[in-house]
């Protein structure tokens, strides 16, 4: 085996978000969050390096990096050499990784959870050639989210990577004994397929921040911020039943369009004026949906709207100033190959 190749889809969160971040989901009854995989990857080849360190480059972000073990996860690229850290043995040769991610930055479609999954699984892959190594899904999870919190010094969900695992359309229920995930690729799926679009909105986001935001306002034990959240929940569990048992396109489209209305007057900075105005233009051609992808404040835009209706929004949307994502529905997740 000369290189691992591990490709992961991003994802679009339809309802409940913001749940996933722990302990959220345990403090409102019948939590759930409900995402659909997007064709939009992140890819990470693992290789073992010619020379003795470790060799890191990330397309996307433009850096190359040439560490010793003992300088993984410091400096640039602090992700990426972390998990290395996590769960490859210093006993074992040095990596080359190369890692590229066609999210752009800040879009709110969990491209570092997708990537740093697909890094998870690559390495753990690579691994597997010199001991018995393996991670099982929830394992995967709980090191991503661990680590991803440590990076970034902020509240982090597990939402991101198991739509990453995943792709399809995923429901993630929550209860004290931890998380359940169901998966569908039934006729809801295709339905979801049919009526998506992507868009930029050329303002990148901080999660970190919304996520904080949030944090506050619920263990400040805000009324209003409680009320909205607990909506929030309720309608995660009904777009979870309709996503496992109903397979109701208009339905939970319709679940998700009042779930964002709770969002936006939860966190209303969840919206700027940019992504208003792009909305508004999208509305005004006829639409089921639109919403922020993440945690907002600019980022990526969601639209669902009748298939017939797509260029049209396309040309509002555009006109608007945002950027049209080459991305649909993914119909399956995580993909590793050892060539």
């Amino acid at each position: 085996m000369r290189e691992v190749l591990a490709i992961a889809p991003t994802r679009v969160d339809l309802a409940g978000a913001s749940l996933d971040l722990w302990p959220l989901s345990q403090l409102f009854a019948r939590a759930a969050t409900v995402n659909v995989g997007i064709s939009i990857y992140a890819r990470a080849t693992i290789e073992v390096s010619p020379c003795n360190r470790f060799i890191i480059e990330s397309c996307d972000q433009k850096q190359r990096l040439s560490v010793s073990r003992e300088e993984l996860g410091q400096g640039p690229l602090p992700l990426i050499g972390s998990i290395i850290r996590a769960i490859y043995p210093s006993k074992l040769p040095p990596l080359k990784i190369t890692t590229e991610c066609d999210s752009p930055r800040g879009a709110g479609l969990g491209g570092s959870s997708s990537l740093a999954i697909a890094l998870l699984a690559g390495i753990a892959r690579m691994r597997a050639e010199f001991d018995s190594f393996s991670l099982s899904e929830e394992e995967m999870v709980r090191i991503v989210a661990n680590i991803e919190a440590q990076v970034i010094k902020a509240p982090t969900g597990t939402q991101d990577q198991w739509g990453a695992l995943r792709g399809q359309l995923n429901a993630i229920c929550y209860d004290s004994n931890g998380e359940r995930v169901y998966t569908s690729s039934g006729p809801l799926l295709k339905a979801l397929s049919q009526r998506i679009l992507l868009c930029f909105s050329g303002q990148s986001r901080d999660s970190a921040v919304n996520n904080w935001d949030l944090y506050k306002k619920i263990f400040d034990a805000e009324a209003e911020a409680s009320s909205q959240m607990a909506a929030i929940a309720k309608l995660g569990a009904m777009a979870a039943q309709e996503a496992i048992e109903g397979q109701d396109c208009s339905k939970l489209l319709a679940i998700s369009r009042t779930e964002w209305q709770h969002r936006t007057k939860l966190l209303p900075a969840v919206q700027t004026e940019k992504v208003r105005q792009i909305i508004r233009a999208a509305e005004e051609v006829g639409i089921h949906l639109a919403r922020v992808c993440g945690a907002g404040g600019g980022g990526a835009i969601v639209f669902f709207a009748e298939p017939e209706k797509i260029p049209s929004v396309v040309q509002a949307i555009s006109r608007a100033g945002a950027e049209v994502l080459d991305g649909s529905v993914a119909s399956s997740g995580l993909s590793v190959e050892a060539r």
